[in-house]
């Protein structure tokens, strides 16, 4: 783990390295502040498991809208964009677009993973927590998190997307929404992410073999 934090923190101080020239070099500690909090989510994800807790449906969805890494993934990329400044970063702490689309990912991960994970003694998931706070069956606990919650989040996507007082361009706002769009299109059926055999053609769909427009 040390090895794997001084990596990280490489990354990190070459980033103010680059943005010291633009004079933005004070913004990199938002995409620090965004990896401290994934790994506090990582690590409560790991007591969980060695303790064998299956925390409630709403206690783990406030860690696992963390751990599915999207704020994590996405302040480092606001970085790399020359027009973004600290308000961006701000907005992105407290986003409900942003909620809604860690909400889509990882609930879409839970259910296309779940058996996999079960074998491999993962903690428990979002369909496990909400199964055993509601005794209720793993297909009724899919159905509800499909039906209820995942289309509720798509609908403060759209909602926020309509808004004609969106404090950050569009440009950002689409990085949010696409990330959501990846995980539904990922997770869908299969664990596209992980099973090479079904993302080779997602790939060679967009970038070799692409449908005409």
């Amino acid at each position: 783990m040390k090895i794997i934090y001084s990596i990280v923190l490489d990354v990190y101080h070459g980033f103010e390295n680059e943005l010291k020239k633009e004079g933005r070099s004070h913004l990199v500690s938002y995409a620090k502040d965004a990896m401290k909090e994934l790994v506090r989510g990582d690590h409560l994800e790991a007591e969980w498991f060695h303790k064998r807790c299956v925390p409630p449906f709403d206690e783990y969805m406030e860690t696992g809208l963390i751990t599915i890494t999207f704020r994590a993934l996405l302040a480092p990329s606001f970085l790399g964009i020359d027009s973004v400044g600290a308000d961006a970063f701000e907005w992105l702490k407290n986003s409900k677009i942003l909620r809604a689309s860690q909400a889509i990912g990882r609930l879409m991960n839970d259910t296309a993973t779940r058996k996999v994970e079960q074998k491999l003694g993962h903690s428990a998931s979002s369909l496990q927590c909400y199964m055993n706070e509601n005794g209720v069956s793993e297909e009724e606990a899919i159905k509800y998190i499909r039906e209820e919650v995942i289309e509720s989040a798509w609908k403060d996507i759209n909602e926020e997307q309509m808004r004609p007082n969106i404090v950050v361009p569009r440009e950002l706002l689409m990085l949010v929404v696409n990330l959501a769009r990846v995980a539904q299109s990922f997770y869908n059926v299969n664990d596209v992410y992980t099973n090479t055999t079904y993302s080779k053609e997602y790939v060679k769909t967009t970038f070799v073999e692409p449908f005409p427009i």
